[in-house]
């Protein structure tokens, strides 16, 4: 069955489940709050609409995985906003499951995960976890070990840089992404992975055949769309990723406030898992380091909505699970893992405003 049968085109999550007939706490948030602290909490107002959707998504963002999980960020459109959204859904992921996530910069080139995010200690990059593998891949090696090539973040998630040296970050490819990627397996259970701009790329190519969760940040232009969508068709037209496409989060923000036409939300709708619109954020937009702390209440509310689908669709099954030990992308030449079934839906282009 399709864990996924209809998309939700609203940035409020809505529970799959039903809900629960416990009462709820009373309201923290706007005028309710207020009301109930200048009583002295003798008014416990229940909560809004806005405070339940929002439990409710930190609930789901807290449930237990049915295994470890890859999940890719990716949109070869450049300025799509990867970038953010990778720092943010992993720190999210890290302080609501109280676990930690790793955030991985696997650009073909030059990233700029580990500019952007908040603290930039130490300053290890990929080029010298790869160094270490032998090291880091002992049956003895210490947890630590591994750590201590990671930058960690305030949130609890750990960013792995890529290195500034475009020439080494060009010779890393499939076999050198799969050795990084079963280290970090092999000690954390959720891998966010940044991507660059290049999809014929064999790093790209590696992270998208092994992810288990396909995350498309996108602005609702023209040019974007139609960028997102040719990847999509790629990606559903490719025996290794096919299974990426049905449970899709496409997250999209835009600096003025747009938001996608009719039917260009009702196009992505049918094919993918959720659309989820974000407000634009300053501190973002800017450009620079991101202090996740720092954003604003609605965009932290909206993020969190985006990691509570990002979870859902980790909770489906995956043609990557399988029995305990050791988890790897299909080498070249593999047969193609078993993919849930899907709707037959046609790719074309969206049809012509009228």
């Amino acid at each position: 069955m399709d864990p996924h049968p209809h998309a939700s085109t609203d940035w409020n999550y809505v529970p799959r489940q039903p809900p629960s007939r416990v009462k709820p706490p009373p309201a923290e948030w706007g005028w309710r709050a207020k009301v109930r602290g200048a009583s002295g909490g003798l008014i416990k107002l229940q909560p809004g609409q806005d405070e339940l959707s929002h439990r409710v998504a930190v609930d789901r963002v807290q449930s237990a995985l049915p295994g470890s999980r890859t999940i890719v960020v990716a949109n070869e459109k450049g300025g799509a906003g990867k970038t953010p959204t990778a720092l943010i859904l992993s720190a999210l992921l890290a302080e609501y499951r109280h676990e930690a996530v790793i955030a991985w910069d696997v650009n073909e080139l030059r990233g700029t995960l580990g500019r952007r995010a908040e603290l930039a200690d130490p300053s290890s990059t990929v080029t010298d976890v790869l160094a270490a593998a032998p090291e880091l891949a002992r049956a003895e090696a210490e947890v630590g070990l591994l750590a201590s090539y990671l930058r960690r973040q305030p949130q609890g998630n750990l960013v792995l840089a890529s290195s500034e040296d475009g020439n080494a970050m060009r010779q890393i490819g499939h076999a050198e992404c799969d050795i990084v990627r079963q280290l970090l397996l092999r000690r954390f259970g959720i891998v966010v992975c940044d991507t660059g701009n290049n999809a014929a790329a064999s790093n790209f190519l590696y992270t998208v055949d092994s992810s288990d969760v396909l995350v498309l940040p996108t602005a609702p232009s023209t040019v974007h769309l139609e960028v997102t969508r040719a990847m999509l068709r790629m990606l559903a037209g490719r025996e290794t990723t096919k299974h990426l496409v049905g449970r899709a989060v496409l997250v999209v923000t835009s600096s003025t406030g747009s938001r996608l036409g009719r039917e260009e939300e009702e196009w992505f709708a049918e094919r993918i898992g959720r659309v989820v619109h974000v407000p634009a954020d300053p501190v973002i937009a800017e450009g620079g380091k991101l202090p996740i702390a720092t954003l604003s209440a609605e965009s932290r509310r909206a993020w969190t909505q985006v990691t509570a689908a990002v979870i859902e669709a980790a909770l489906a099954p995956s043609p990557h699970d399988r029995p305990p030990g050791r988890r790897r992308a299909p080498e070249p030449g593999d047969p193609a893992p078993a993919s849930p079934p899907s709707p037959q839906i046609g790719w074309s282009s969206l049809p012509q405003s009228s």
